[in-house]
């Protein structure tokens, strides 16, 4: 089967990162094993594709112009699939309209009530298939644009087995230190306020562990804030490591070594770091907004699912892990099984080679490229876009900032 898949993200190298990057890598990896691929890749990072016979085409991010929109057509005319797949693409949403009847298009909607949702649903009479990575993400999707449940389906996120997961298991469950493992930065998504009020609060007690914060320690909004670094909040103590940005490897390293794994995050798809951390059976803690971590976690079961407004919460559970680690073998192992039967390669693999037979079920196309209709569904778009834009930034950022802020006032006036 000709596969073409178009992305806004694809990188190699220790650096790639998560998310849309290494989604694209891995769906990109399953198919061209069985399948003809070809790949647009919609970034300004000019990498191409390091997997033989996959020719890779690229397309400037910052230009959805009516000649970058022709250029898109053409590459698609001259490849001929019989499928493609846009992954968070806007300019392909916007063409869809004007592609051969006999392709059947499948959407990826990588988050929940962002931009990626609009991408994934404009114009989406003209898709065949809605993929969303969480049963909340897809009632979402449902909702905003009024679609038949038939055109959306659920596909979670995966990663790979992980070489010598029973060992670590194994050894986790008799650590007497315990690695406390954030992977989230100064990402506003992320909750790094919460994980600053929780990680003071354990500083204040004797008890003996090891706190990873990996990634950037720039505030939210840092150009607004009354301080540039995190670590301004953290009271110096050699039981915490800021590691900063560090190759993709390393973090993967630093969190299959994790005891407990904290993601309280405000919004998310289906988080590959999750994913990660589970398949080395750390014990996730994650926050209780309606997002897919909620779904993954199951209270007490596999992980924990807490308030994030319940700080003190945070902080007794992290203390009852270090002090009885040995009583929680069973959380352990629940989590690492939940990842083997729902989140591991195969379970993903079967999903997706299933969707390949998805039934034709778009409205009819018009293959006339209409400038003047092309230029009032991008205003369309842009709009919808900007509104997200102002939604994630006083949903997210905005409270993020205003909590470090207040944290930082309260420690230096």
């Amino acid at each position: 089967m000709r596969i073409l898949f178009v992305t806004s993200s694809y990188a190699i190298g220790d650096f790639k990162g998560g998310g849309i990057s290494t989604y694209a890598t891995e769906v990109v990896g399953c198919y061209s094993n069985e399948h003809e691929i070809s790949v647009i890749i919609c970034n300004d990072k000019q990498c191409e594709v390091d997997i033989p016979g996959v020719k890779t085409y690229h397309i400037s991010p910052f230009d959805a112009s009516f000649t970058s929109a022709k250029k898109l057509i053409s590459i698609i005319e001259e490849e001929e699939p019989e499928i493609i797949i846009n992954s968070n693409v806007d300019l392909l949403s916007l063409v869809l309209p004007y592609i051969s009847n006999d392709i059947k298009v499948i959407s990826i909607c990588h988050s929940l009530g962002s931009l990626e949702t609009e991408t994934a649903g404009f114009n989406n009479e003209y898709a065949d298939m809605i993929v969303a990575l969480s049963g909340n993400a897809k009632n979402h999707i449902l909702r905003r644009f009024k679609m038949s449940t038939d055109k959306i389906t659920v596909i979670p996120n995966f990663v790979a087995d992980l070489d010598g997961s029973s060992n670590l298991l194994a050894r986790k469950k008799n650590d007497t230190i315990l690695n406390i493992v954030f992977t989230g930065g100064g990402t506003g998504t992320k909750s790094p306020d919460l994980i600053a009020k929780v990680l003071k609060k354990l500083l204040k007690t004797e008890l003996d562990f090891k706190f990873w914060w990996i990634g950037g320690t720039l505030p939210p909004l840092h150009g607004f804030s009354l301080f540039k670094d995190i670590r301004k909040l953290i009271p110096s103590d050699n039981r915490v490591v800021f590691t900063g940005f560090v190759p993709y490897t390393e973090a993967q390293r630093l969190t299959s070594e994790a005891n407990v794994f904290l993601l309280p995050s405000r919004r998310e798809g289906c988080p590959i770091s999750l994913l990660e951390a589970m398949r080395a059976g750390a014990i996730p803690i994650v926050a209780e907004y309606k997002i897919s971590n909620r779904e993954i976690i199951r209270d007490g079961y596999n992980g924990f699912v807490i308030n994030h407004r319940n700080v003190n919460r945070y902080v007794e559970v992290i203390i009852d892990m270090i002090k009885n680690n040995q009583e929680k073998g069973f959380l352990y192992d629940n989590s690492y099984s939940y990842f083997r039967d729902n989140l591991s390669y195969k379970v993903w693999e079967n999903k997706m080679n299933d969707l390949l037979d998805v039934q034709s079920a778009h409205r009819k196309r018009n293959k006339t490229t209409d400038e003047r209709d092309f230029i009032r569904d991008k205003r369309k778009l842009d709009c919808f876009l900007k509104l997200r834009r102002l939604q994630t930034f006083s949903k997210e950022s905005l409270p993020a900032y205003i909590s470090m802020n207040w944290q930082y006032v309260l420690n230096h006036y």
